[in-house]
């Protein structure tokens, strides 16, 4: 679970990013305008650790109605999303299916993200007094 833990705090690390850059450009399109490279970097970073965390969840035989619900509704663009990203690719048009349901599949992403901190969170509140999570 630790290792879970690991992954998704990387994950976490990039929405942080991606988060900070939307806020500090007034939205999407003025972080898009400003530095697209990096825009289009953390997003895509953020979205494949977060997929990478849930099938560590799921090989781990987690349960969560909502973190499976969300999985479920997510993997048909987030896991070629991630292979995209972590492969190369001559052809994304399957990553295209990711963009054709934008405003909605982001949403839905920042469901699973949060549901995944919520457990995660959880399970470090049962470790002992004093482990310094930061040290994971």
């Amino acid at each position: 679970m630790i290792e879970l833990c690991r992954y998704f705090f990387r994950a976490n690390v990039m929405k942080k990013h991606l988060d900070k850059m939307v806020m500090d450009h007034d939205g999407i399109d003025g972080a898009i305008a400003e530095d697209w490279d990096a825009f289009w970097a953390y997003h895509n970073f953020w979205l494949a650790g977060l997929w990478v965390a849930c099938e560590g969840f799921d090989r781990l035989k987690l349960s969560d109605a909502e973190i499976c619900n969300l999985a479920k509704a997510t993997r048909s663009y987030l896991h070629p999303l991630r292979q995209a990203t972590f492969h190369f690719k001559a052809d994304v048009s399957q990553m295209a299916r990711y963009f054709d349901g934008h405003p909605h599949n982001i949403n839905a992403a920042a469901q699973l993200h949060d549901a995944m901190k919520n457990y995660l969170g959880t399970f470090l509140q049962t470790l002992p007094e004093g482990f310094d999570p930061q040290h994971l």
